[in-house]
């Protein structure tokens, strides 16, 4: 990943159109040298941290199959045509598994999957008999235990013989012992459909190794296999990216979001936190400096972004530090795998005096512009203190007041008292 990354300041160079030129009075005998001006202006100057890297979706999942076999049905979408990139797709909802993507041959499992759920229910049956048994033993109980009490008392006062108090507590003991068993009965059968749910539920996992279903609400990114191909589970230690895109046998995206991992030099990493403004934009293009020369031109758009995260450490083999960026509202000009330019609000410095960033010279250690005299139609030459610089603008501090006119081309043909014919540039606005 390259990253290109400046001071605070000089950060781009400003195109300025040429309009109509306006011609000044030279002085006499001395030929007027035509030059490019523009006006000293109030407003923002911002300061960019650029960098590049490729945009990847932030829910992003690549599918494979578990087992190895042929491929015999291929999912469909909502109009009933066959899945293809480009194809939306419905993640899982309470109680219902996700979108069906593709299946390969799975007769045997199938087979196992429906025995194992016939057991299953089996063992359900007779937990459900066990509890039935139980509840009808413990209400013998307490009838024998209620007619135990009855006994007992009649035997006291000698309304009946020791021999039906005996049968009483018999009858008891033997309907206690009932019970022992129903209890005994329904853990053995718990215990046992127990193991079947757990056998049942391992073959369905085992089953779903032959099915691919949508992980989440996206669209198929892409599609690597037909009905008739066979497959096989990906390698294990797999790492590089291109070639597991080109290996999965679907991968799945969300297209709503964005991110954008970016190595960044220390001295520049360090100033970086979450939160931070970010913007994301084709890469190669120029997109960011037309769009801030010129709004609205057509060209692709700025997506707006943030810092996500920032790493806390520096890599030792780069001695960079990783960020990355995560945009913040719908990107309809990204594409998962896109090479992006990036670019970080650093700094932002607000109603200042600012001029294009081709108006100033350095020289012997003291910075200067040419101002021109509308009246006179001569160039002076002005010391100045500049402040903070960004993007085509670079703050003035000292040396020139807002509405002043500043030459932006031509500065090297001009001497202090310099007769010039103007040519407006952009105005700072």
């Amino acid at each position: 990943m390259m990253v290109r990354a400046y001071p605070w300041v000089l950060l781009a160079v400003l195109a300025l159109p040429i309009s109509t030129a306006a011609e000044q009075p030279a002085a006499p005998g001395i030929a007027p040298v035509r030059v490019a001006v523009a006006e000293a202006a109030r407003g923002t100057v911002r300061a960019w941290l650029r960098t590049e890297g490729t945009a990847r979706s932030v829910q992003r999942e690549i599918l494979h199959f578990g087992q190895a076999g042929k491929v015999v049905e291929i999912g469909v979408d909502a109009e009933g045509e066959p899945l293809r990139e480009g194809s939306p797709v419905v993640g899982p909802r309470p109680g219902k598994p996700g979108q069906f993507i593709a299946r390969i041959d799975a007769r045997d499992v199938g087979q196992q999957v429906s025995q194992q759920m016939s057991q299953a229910e089996a063992a359900r049956q007779r937990v459900r008999g066990a509890r039935s048994a139980l509840a009808q033993a413990t209400s013998a109980l307490t009838q024998a235990e209620q007619q135990l009490v009855r006994a007992r008392e009649l035997s006291a006062k000698g309304i009946i013989p020791r021999k039906q108090l005996d049968e009483a507590e018999g009858n008891a003991e033997q309907t206690r012992a009932r019970l022992q068993r129903a209890q005994s009965d329904l853990a053995a059968a718990q215990a046992e459909a127990n193991v079947a749910e757990s056998e049942t539920e391992q073959a369905r996992i085992r089953g779903e190794q032959y099915v691919l279903r949508a992980p989440f609400d996206g669209v198929v990114s892409f599609l690597n296999i037909s009905v008739g191909d066979f497959v096989a589970p990906l390698a294990a230690g797999q790492a590089d990216n291109a070639q597991l895109m080109r290996l999965a046998a679907a991968v799945v995206i969300d297209p709503s979001a964005y991110e954008v991992i970016a190595e960044i030099p220390t001295i520049y990493g360090l100033s970086l936190h979450r939160g931070m403004t970010a913007e994301i934009a084709w890469a190669g293009m120029g997109v960011f400096e037309t769009v801030d020369s010129a709004p609205g031109n057509g060209a692709p758009p700025i997506v707006k972004a943030e810092v996500f995260a920032v790493a806390p450490a520096i890599a030792p083999d780069s001695r960079t530090i990783r960020i990355r960026l995560r945009t913040v509202e719908p990107a309809s000009s990204l594409r998962d795998g896109l090479y992006v330019a990036a670019r970080i609000l650093a700094a932002e410095r607000r109603d200042v005096v600012r001029i294009p960033i081709e108006a100033p010279r350095h020289e012997a250690g003291v910075s200067y512009v040419y101002v021109v005299d509308p009246a006179k139609g001569v160039a002076h030459r002005r010391v100045i203190t500049r402040g903070m610089g960004g993007g085509h603008y670079e703050e003035v501090v000292g040396g020139l007041e807002a509405g002043e006119i500043v030459v932006v081309a031509g500065q090297e043909r001009l001497s202090d008292g310099t007769p010039v014919v103007t040519t407006e540039g952009t105005r700072g606005s």
